[in-house]
Order: structure tokens, then sequence, then C-alpha cells
């Protein structure tokens, strides 16, 4: 019985070691050459769940690979109190977060 599940939980970590392998590898081959790659957020995606949404693209950089993303842009074209100090906070905790106003925005692009 024992030896089931030791075979299982082997097996389980194989595969997850198998697909973190692939990661590594696919995004090795298929990075950009600068950091030229921008996300950019409106203030209107982020209205009810901000810390979520924000923490969620976090986590899929994480997973991508720091060196694919430059910034992540948060444009404030009218956020609430509550969610522009959530961007704050979330903009403190990580650096690739940045918050700017439209005419910021095509400064950054223009």
């Amino acid at each position: 019985m024992w030896e089931f599940i030791a075979g299982a939980l082997i097996c389980i970590f194989a595969i997850l070691g198998f697909v973190a392998l692939l990661n590594t590898l696919i995004f090795k081959i298929y990075k950009t050459k600068g950091k030229n790659a921008y996300i950019v957020l409106d203030s209107k995606s982020l209205s009810e769940d901000t810390e979520y949404i924000l923490r969620s693209w976090a986590q899929r950089l994480n997973w991508l690979g720091r060196c694919s993303v430059e910034n992540i842009i948060i444009v404030d074209n009218g956020l609430s109190k509550e969610s522009r100090e959530i961007c704050r906070m979330i903009c403190r905790e990580n650096p690739l977060f940045k918050i700017c106003t439209s005419a910021e925005l095509y400064k950054i692009f223009h």
C-alpha cells in the first residue's frame, strides 16, 4: 500500500518537474531581445477586484519570466480613492507596476 502511495507521489512530482522544464525551455527559446513589452490596464477594468486583478498579473509574470515585460502600466482614468490606494500599495511592493494618467501614457509611448 505504501509503495503505491510513494509511486503516485513520485509520478506527480515527475510530471510537475517536466512541466516546469518545458516552461523554462519554451520561454528561453521565445524570449524577446530587449525589454520592450508593456501591459496596459485601464482603470475601468479594475472596478471591483483591483487587488486580485493586479496580484494575478504579477503571478502571470512570474510564470512567464520577469524578462518578458518591462512594466505593467495602470492608467488612472477616474480610479476610486480605495482602488488608487490599492494600486499604490501594489506599486510599492512590485517595481514592475506603474500608475499614470492618459497624458503620461502618451509620453511613455511617443
